[in-house]
């Protein structure tokens, strides 16, 4: 890049470089910009700017049933219009929602001494050896496929090759989860078929199988968590079930559970959650059952459902978690063993044997469960966010 160019990058602000970069009309762009602008104005960190900017303009154009003049108010408050549809939000109840320009300040993010934690799944896997029962089995890291493959929770002592990641799939469904990012991004289901192999359930000879595995760096690559058989009964057993917990260490309360929910699969969802045909339900803290499903038809279409769309099980009620107690005091556990990160996230599946903890965040959306557990009338999310009466 030139210097003229280099200068140029750096002198034109950021929210101006993202519009230019969006993909849409003029206007679309014009409008992108202004919610780019309104989003830095706010203070939400810079690499967050373009994801609302994004979301914003994304249900700006999209929500057609939703009046400009709401879309527009809700966007001036930090609240994504979809809310309207996905939480049932009015101009009325909207103060108990967290705003976006809250959630992503920087003062909310945790210091960079133990961000490190969080940000890498194999740290996170180290991080929580204590808790080793309670995750999936991890097999290798896998540097780069085409060069380096380390041992982690295998019998080799000394590195792999793709043919030992190749013997895994053919025991057992594996899943290959890159190390960083989130929102399930370069998540694989491996498995061995009668007709080859499958990644995420597309068919692949043992060419490509072996071609994709070469191709992954920065992977972990562990056991694939099955849901609670009594839990597959009534979804599906390819459907996926995988709860979100959050909770809080308060310095003098202790740990405090915020709030929980699930997210169900069906036929349309395909493996990773939070996408197409995703179902969420709230999960009540007393009994474990199941409450207020929700499914989610696209990005910016929620809509309330009853019933399973394969299996008709009733989800109001429906599903109950099992050994529920012995979760909420599995997750305060690990809220204590990490009090220098207070707020946390954890993605965790119920099995048959217990609970396999996917994940654990520091900084992991409440959005999806905001439906169930509005956000601020919990004291302890308002006093992490720092949001003021």
């Amino acid at each position: 890049m030139s210097i003229i160019k280099r200068l140029f990058v750096r002198l034109t602000p950021l929210t101006i470089r993202l519009a230019a970069k969006h993909k849409g009309s003029f206007q679309q762009k014009l409008m992108y910009y202004k919610f780019a602008k309104l989003a830095a104005s706010k203070g939400v960190v810079k690499f967050r700017v373009k994801r609302l900017a994004s979301e914003y303009t994304e249900a700006y154009y999209g929500l057609k049933q939703i009046s400009e003049e709401d879309k527009l108010w809700a966007i001036s408050k930090g609240l994504n219009p979809v809310k309207y549809l996905w939480y049932g939000m009015t101009k009325e109840n909207a103060s108990q929602y967290l705003s976006d320009f809250d959630f992503y300040k920087p003062s909310t993010y945790v210091e960079n001494t133990y961000l490190e934690f969080f940000e890498n799944k194999l740290n996170t896997w180290l991080l929580l050896a204590p808790f080793k029962k309670y995750m999936p089995k991890h097999y290798w890291y896998i540097e780069d496929g085409s060069k380096k493959i380390m041992p982690l929770d295998v019998d080799n002592k000394c590195n792999g090759s793709i043919e030992d990641l190749i013997k895994l799939i053919d025991t057992a469904p594996i899943a290959a989860k890159a190390c960083r990012g989130g929102h399930g991004v370069g998540f694989y289901l491996l498995e061995k078929t009668a007709a080859g192999y499958a990644a995420n359930r597309k068919n692949l000879s043992k060419e490509e199988m072996m071609g994709l595995l070469k191709s992954l760096k920065g992977y972990i690559f562990t056991e694939y968590s099955y849901p609670a058989q009594s839990i597959q009964e009534k979804i599906g057993k390819d459907a996926f079930a995988v709860m979100r917990l959050v909770t809080y260490y308060d310095q003098e309360d202790g740990t405090q559970i915020f709030g929980a929910m699930t997210r169900l699969g069906c036929k349309e969802a395909g493996v990773v959650t939070d996408y197409h045909g995703t179902i969420y339900c709230g999960i009540d803290m007393e009994t474990g059952k199941t409450f207020k499903p929700i499914y989610r038809a696209s990005d910016i279409d929620f809509k309330p459902i009853r019933n399973h769309p394969d299996t008709n099980v009733d989800l109001e009620g429906g599903i109950t978690i099992p050994r529920w107690g012995e979760l909420k005091e599995l997750v305060q556990t690990i809220s204590r063993y990490l009090p220098f990160t207070p707020y946390l996230v954890m993605d965790i599946i119920p099995t048959d044997d217990g609970f396999a903890i996917l994940e654990i965040n520091s900084h992991g959306q409440i959005r999806n469960m905001e439906a169930h557990f509005p956000g601020l009338k919990n004291k302890y999310i308002r006093k992490h966010f720092q949001v003021k009466d």
